[in-house]
Parts: structure tokens; C-alpha cells; sequence
């Protein structure tokens, strides 16, 4: 990638074109001041209207890029919140350019967040529970369909429409069965490309 004058905008993403670069990024943000500002410009597109909000006053507990210490090793960026009352939030990022959610990873790591441990002895509740999707590349309508019916299911057991497939169906309503039993509120959102390129642009209005 070179940048020159002829190009119209400088985007972040035509730098940072992998997911682990971009995972690098979301984190980067989420751990510098600006880190609940953006945690609030990534919870602004509610995918179905429903579930719990960011609590007023938190604070950003800590931060976990495809680490072991996350529910689970494979989420994109794992963000724990302690609001001031004590009560934990999990907020779980999938980050996505081109690819799409694939292998049940919506119901398997909000399943891993509800079944989550801090330490082996010691159990961790979540007092509410975030999804969101941050897609750097084209956002499709049947990704959007998909997203939906996914999270619905992880919420009321919904069926799935006939198009959708999903590998071992079994073990995907075992987990939403787990995750609605769970009780724990869950919130979904999606996060597009000019959403994230408009947000870092503000970041970064003192190098223009």
C-alpha cells in the first residue's frame, strides 16, 4: 500500500488489511483515554433493539486480544467493564474484513462468557453480556440476515431459517439452551467500516 496525494482518503484500513492488524487497533483504542468513548461509538448500531445498555459510570477493567485469559482464546478482543456499583460486563468483539461469522462463533463465545471463570476455583457473572460485529469490509444483506437469526436464537431459542446452515445444529441449540438458561441480558451490534474510519479520523485530527 503507498499513499500519495492522488488518493482521495486516507484509510486506515487500506494500512491495517489483516484482522490481527485491525484486532491491534481496536485494542490499542480501548486501552488509551479515548477507550470508552469508542466503546460507546461501537455499541451506536443495536442489531435488535433489545438487551441491556453500557452502564452509566464504569470502568474499563481490562482488555484481552486472542488471550488465554478471555473466556476464550479465539476471541478477536475481549473487554471486561466493572461499573461502579461492582457488577461485571463482557464485552466480546468480533472483527471481520472480508470473511463473515462462521463455526457457531456468535453462540460459542457468548456461551463462553456466560460459563466463564476467572479462576478455576472462582466462578465470573456477567451482569450483562455485548456482542458486536466490527466488519472493515463490504457489509452484506444476507451477513445482516444472518447476524439476526444467529442472535435470536442465542436470545429465545428462535429457528433458523432454512438458507442459514449450521454445522452440528445440536451443539449450537445445546448453547443457546445454556445461554438462555443462564439468564444473563445480552446485547448485540454491528460495527461497519465508515463507522470505524470516521472514528479514528477524529482521533487523529492533530496530524492532519
Amino acid at each position: 500500500m503507498v499513499y500519495t496525494k492522488k488518493d482521495y482518503t486516507n484509510n486506515i484500513f487500506n494500512w491495517a488489511t489483516k484482522e490481527l492488524s485491525q484486532d491491534a487497533v481496536i485494542a490499542w483504542i480501548l486501552c488509551s483515554s479515548n477507550g470508552k468513548e469508542f466503546l460507546k461509538n461501537l455499541t451506536s448500531r443495536p442489531l435488535l433493539g433489545t438487551g441491556p445498555s453500557l452502564p452509566e459510570e464504569y470502568e474499563i477493567e481490562a482488555v484481552y486480544a486472542q488471550d488465554s485469559k478471555a473466556p476464550s482464546a479465539k476471541m478477536d478482543v475481549f473487554v471486561e467493564l466493572k461499573g461502579h456499583d461492582g457488577k461485571l460486563y463482557a464485552v466480546i468483539i468480533e472483527d471481520k474484513t472480508d470473511s463473515w461469522l462462521h463455526d457457531q462463533q456468535l453462540a460459542k463465545y457468548v456461551h463462553s462468557a456466560c460459563i466463564a471463570t476467572r479462576e478455576k476455583s472462582k466462578e465470573r457473572k456477567y451482569t450483562g453480556i455485548f456482542f458486536i460485529v466490527v466488519k472493515t469490509g463490504s457489509y452484506y444483506f444476507w451477513e445482516h440476515e444472518q447476524y439476526i437469526a444467529e442472535a435470536k436464537a442465542t436470545q429465545e431459542n428462535a429457528e433458523l431459517p432454512s438458507w442459514l446452515f449450521i454445522k452440528d445444529k445440536k451443539t449450537f441449540r445445546e448453547r443457546c439452551t445454556a445461554i438462555i438458561d443462564s439468564k444473563i441480558p445480552i446485547s448485540f451490534f454491528y460495527y461497519l467500516y465508515d463507522d470505524f474510519n470516521s472514528f479514528v479520523k477524529t482521533l487523529c485530527t492533530c496530524f492532519r
